[in-house]
């Protein structure tokens, strides 16, 4: 399994759009899993798709290969013959390339098209068993599915349902996407905040079931009933995902053509991508968390997440008295996470996680440990500090 922390993106725009060099600018934001631009079956040059991996092999990033001939409602439009022939067809074109990650399987399938997701990824795996392939699910726990027979439904209906699409596609990832913890104010901030925590407690049960890491798709760009994410929101987003046990970021999205109406700019407009202000607050962001975090994150393990404060239904933090004698924060109606896990090749050496998941204020911490020492600290909006423990 692939425990390294990845920072991805969404791509929508077809290959050819943009210059290949594009690829230096996802670096320099701190991505290190690109998704490739759209290839379209007899409309995109393959060699504009080779080339783009071949500037992603110099960089020394992978790349998920966004085409369309492998996304699974293409079955809805051609027999299972033509679908798998295409499927191959697309593994021959850029499958062995050294800068491929895997391929795109597709987006959400509802529980009509069920199978059809699990078929194709259990095909690409069996095609390309070396490769990790990508394929989003449904936020289920945020209560806004487009299927008013599967909202909010007991948590037992939802494990069977992922478990099975994990089982029959062979995932090598979990994936779900979630914005509710970007609600703007027409909507009710407090339960976007519940809905995604709650999303986040159970699609990470659920990887650590099956032994896959957990990647969740976080916003990037505002639209419809989601504010324009401010820098805050990124960290707060980053930060929480990555407490609650999340090995992947996937923004939605980076790249917007110039044309498309509905949606605040993402890092990237338009065919000559022109940089906006999200540019800097993903770079600056991504640049704070590699510093800081990335090291510790690629080598432990999230064995439990609790909240200190703030009530969503989920497990609460009460010290154990092995390590900690007692967490006291001085603003208590401000959310505060508290995650515990270990290291892979250590599992005497325990981390504890504190982060304030409040997404507009500061609020100050002290940690009181067995041994008599304490630490007092403040944490801005979002971020978290990391404790080290031994066993003897």
């Amino acid at each position: 399994m692939d425990n390294e922390f990845k920072f991805g993106f969404w791509n929508y725009l077809t290959v050819g759009t943009i210059d290949k060099k594009i690829v230096h600018e996802w670096k320099e934001l701190g991505c290190n899993l690109f998704m490739s631009f759209r290839f379209l079956k007899g409309k995109s040059d393959k060699n504009k798709m080779i080339e783009l991996l071949d500037e992603a092999q110099k960089v020394g990033v992978k790349v998920i290969i966004n085409d369309e001939r492998t996304e699974y409602l293409r079955l809805k439009e051609m027999s299972k013959e033509e679908f798998i022939a295409n499927i191959k067809e697309a593994v021959d074109d850029f499958g062995s390339h050294p800068a491929t990650y895997g391929f795109y399987g597709g987006d959400e399938p509802f529980s009509d098209q069920e199978g059809n997701f699990a078929f194709t990824m259990s095909l690409l795996k069996n095609l390309m068993p070396n490769k990790t392939h990508f394929g989003n699910l449904l936020p289920y726990w945020s209560g806004l599915l487009g299927e008013p027979d599967e909202n909010n439904r007991e948590n037992s209906f939802y494990y069977k349902k992922i478990n099975r699409m994990i089982r029959d596609g062979k995932l090598g990832i979990l994936a779900f996407d979630q914005y509710t913890q970007c609600y703007d104010e027409t909507r009710d901030q407090e339960d976007g905040l519940r809905r995604f925590f709650l999303g986040m407690h159970h699609f990470l049960t659920l990887a650590k079931w099956n032994n896959i890491p957990l990647y969740v798709s976080l916003l990037s760009i505002g639209h419809y009933c989601y504010r324009d994410p401010s820098e805050i929101d990124i960290r707060w987003q980053i930060n929480v995902a990555a407490a609650m046990g999340a090995k992947g970021v996937i923004w939605f999205y980076f790249h917007q053509n110039a044309l498309d109406y509905g949606f605040f700019n993402p890092p990237f407009l338009g065919e000559k991508a022109y940089k906006t202000p999200m540019f800097g607050k993903i770079q600056r962001q991504q640049y704070i968390f590699n510093e800081r975090y990335k090291t510790v994150f690629d080598n432990i393990e999230i064995d439990h997440c609790y909240f200190k404060e703030g009530d969503y239904g989920l497990p609460k933090y009460t010290p154990d008295k092995k390590f900690v004698e007692r967490l006291d924060v001085f603003h208590k109606d401000y959310t505060t996470i508290v995650s515990l896990g270990h290291y892979r090749d250590d599992k005497k050496h325990k981390v504890m996680i504190v982060l304030n998941a409040n997404q507009y204020h500061s609020n100050a911490f002290s940690l009181y440990r067995m041994n008599g020492d304490a630490t007092h600290f403040d944490l801005c909006a979002g971020d978290m500090r990391i404790f080290d423990f031994f066993e003897e």
